[in-house]
């Protein structure tokens, strides 16, 4: 009876367990960013093109629609539709790292009901940014390595995509950067055991973080983008709040003190900063629209 047993597990072990969807491409990571009407999109690099996912645009004024019996996702830009940008995230992988395979996929996908290529990313659709571009063609912009696309008419001028690609967009990825930095020290706060090199580092990223927020409160904002300036130097503000009790509690530690006493204050300066974040992105979608010609 064993020995019948152990071939049928055997026999069983040659059988295929499924079929596999097979790999068609690599996914790389990228300095280019994407943006979509000068707001950030997460975006990925795919042999070469910028590629962002379509659950990702309803953030952006999309409305996605899936049909799950004939596997067809359409999606267009719904200007009826709230505009809620995500806050981006800092990324320190190295540029041409591969991060990901490429799947084949069954999905269908139609973009304002024209068919356009899709790839499978961890289950997720992806689709290239030039093949949903409503006003012209995508466009790369070698200065700030930005691929963009827009959905309606409009005109910028220099000062104006400087303060939105560098300045805006700049710092806040310096804040999204400000979050890793921090995560060291405060599990460090929390086991309750003093490393000094992990205060060191962080010093180090926080004294050049200072550097770059004194730098943009003597910057002056183009006209017409003051809400969306202002809302941002306070995140910073308070960014560095946090930093700064979290360095106190550090100190507090290591003299054997009650590092945790001061763990509500920096949680609170944490929760503000990311609310100043999200309502900094409403405010910029805000200012942009004030400069916007509507196409018909």
């Amino acid at each position: 009876m064993k020995r019948v047993l152990c071939l049928f597990l055997a026999c069983m072990l040659l059988l295929p367990l499924g079929t596999q969807a097979a790999v068609i491409g690599t996914g790389y990571a990228t300095d280019i960013k994407a943006y979509v009407d000068c707001l950030m999109v997460p975006s990925y690099n795919i042999d070469g093109n910028t590629v962002v996912i379509v659950r990702d645009l309803e953030n952006f004024g999309y409305t996605v629609n899936w049909d799950e019996s004939a596997r067809v996702v359409r999606f267009y830009r719904d200007f009826a539709k709230p505009v809620t940008p995500t806050i981006p995230t800092y990324n320190g992988t190295p540029v041409g790292t591969k991060v990901f395979d490429v799947y084949e996929t069954d999905i269908r996908v139609f973009f304002k009901e024209k068919e356009i290529p899709a790839y499978n990313i961890g289950g997720r659709t992806a689709v290239r940014l030039r093949d949903i571009a409503l006003v012209g063609e995508a466009v790369y912009d070698p200065t700030y390595k930005s691929a963009e696309i827009f959905s309606f008419e409009t005109v910028y001028f220099d000062d104006e995509i400087a303060y939105i690609k560098t300045n805006f967009y700049g710092r806040l990825l310096l804040l999204s950067q400000g979050d890793q930095a921090l995560q060291p020290l405060v599990s460090m706060v929390e086991s309750g055991v003093y490393n000094a090199k992990v205060v060191e580092d962080y010093k180090a990223f926080y004294n050049s973080m200072r550097e770059q927020f004194a730098a943009y409160k003597a910057y002056k904002e183009p006209y017409g983008f003051d809400k969306s300036a202002m809302e941002l130097w306070w995140a910073m503000v308070n960014m560095q709040l946090a930093g700064e009790t979290m360095l106190i509690m550090a100190e507090t530690l290591r003299c054997g003190g009650n590092a945790m006493a001061a763990m509500n204050d920096y949680n609170q300066y944490r929760i503000d900063d990311l609310e100043q974040r999200r309502v900094a992105l409403l405010n910029l979608y805000d200012d942009i629209m004030q400069l916007t010609f509507f196409w018909e």
